[in-house]
């Protein structure tokens, strides 16, 4: 009596034929996921390092009555190209939030010592010297940042 099937020697090479065509195509996946996440780690990385010596200055705030705005000089006191001051905030004594007035468009990129203005509406927002209370700039780089609480000229 003969038996119907596949001779077991066939069996193994078509075994080991499908055990290799899936291995590559495994490899061929896990080898792409590798590289993006590689590439993902670097990127980061490099912000990390750039974003480690990278620093925002408020040089001087400066209030005009006259025209209802504050003109923010800020700076790039950091050794990085390319900082992008990403918030700007100009709040008063009760929390009032002044807007950014046409002029300013965010986000801003400054250049290692490069200097720059922000402006702001103040109408309603700065009656008096008397209740202002900070201007705060952040950039893309967490935890970079500048606070001004002093007085602002022209007050």
């Amino acid at each position: 009596m003969k038996r119907k099937g596949v001779h077991p020697l066939i069996a193994t090479v078509l075994l080991i034929a499908f055990t290799v065509a899936l291995g590559s195509v495994l490899m061929g996946w896990v080898s792409s996921l590798q590289k993006e996440s590689q590439s993902s780690i670097t990127n980061k990385t490099t912000e990390a390092i750039d974003c480690n010596s990278a620093d925002i200055t408020i040089d001087d705030v400066y209030i005009n009555y006259a025209r209802n705005v504050s003109r923010v000089i800020i700076r790039n006191s950091g050794q990085v190209d390319n900082l992008q001051v990403t918030g700007a905030f100009f709040t008063n004594t009760a929390g009032l939030s002044a807007n950014l007035t046409n002029a300013t468009v965010l986000p801003i990129v400054l250049n290692r010592g490069e200097i720059k203005q922000l402006e702001f509406n103040i109408t309603g927002i700065m009656t008096s010297c008397a209740n202002f209370s900070k201007v705060i700039v952040s950039t893309s780089c967490a935890g970079k940042k500048d606070i001004f609480t002093r007085t602002p000229r022209g007050c």
